[in-house]
C-alpha cells in the first residue's frame, strides 16, 4: 500500500512530466507560427520584387516602342515630303518597330499572371502605346506619344499603390 508521501511524489512527477510535455508542445507550436510568419514575409518581399521588376521591364519596353514608333512617324513624314513613297519609309523603320513591339509581350503577359491587380492598367498602357501606330500625321503621333507616357505613368502609380506595404 502506498502512503501519502508516495502519492505526492508520483503526483509531482506526473505534473512535472505533463508540464514539460505542454511546454514542448507550446514551444513547437510557437516555432511553427514564427516560421510561417517569416516565410509569409519572405514570400511577400519576393512577389513585390518580381512585380516591381516586371513593371519596370514593361514600362521600359513601352518606352522603347514609343520611341521606335515616333522615329518611324518622323521617317514617314520626311520620306513622304521628299518622294511621296511611304512604303520606302515603312520598309526602313518597320523592323525596329516590330522588334520593340515584341519586347512588350513578355513583361505584359508576366504582369497579368503574377499581379492581376495591375492587368487593367498594364493593358491601358500597352494599348495607348500601340495606338501610336495609327497616327495620321506627325503631330498626331506626338500627341499619342504624350498620351502613352501619361498612361504609362498611371501604371507606375498604380503599381506603387498595389505594392505599398500594408499597415
Amino acid at each position: 500500500m502506498m502512503d501519502i508521501s508516495m502519492w505526492v511524489t508520483v503526483g509531482t512527477s506526473v505534473v512535472a512530466v505533463a508540464g514539460t510535455l505542454a511546454g514542448t508542445l507550446l514551444a513547437g507550436w510557437m516555432h511553427s507560427r514564427t516560421a510561417r510568419a517569416a516565410q509569409a514575409v519572405a514570400d511577400a518581399k519576393s512577389r513585390r520584387s518580381e512585380v516591381l521588376s516586371t513593371v519596370t521591364a514593361l514600362v521600359a519596353a513601352l518606352g522603347d516602342h514609343r520611341r521606335a514608333q515616333l522615329v518611324r512617324a518622323r521617317g514617314r513624314a520626311r520620306v513622304l515630303a521628299l518622294t511621296g513613297d511611304v512604303a520606302a519609309a515603312d520598309e526602313q523603320y518597320t523592323p525596329a518597330v516590330h522588334q520593340t513591339r515584341s519586347a512588350v509581350t513578355g513583361p505584359s503577359i508576366t504582369l497579368r499572371i503574377i499581379c492581376p491587380e495591375l492587368a487593367e492598367a498594364a493593358e491601358r498602357a500597352v494599348g495607348a502605346t500601340f495606338a501610336i501606330r495609327d497616327a495620321e500625321s506627325l503631330a498626331d503621333a506626338e500627341h499619342l506619344r504624350l498620351q502613352s507616357k501619361l498612361v504609362c505613368d498611371a501604371l507606375v502609380t498604380e503599381a506603387g499603390r498595389v505594392l505599398a506595404p500594408r499597415t
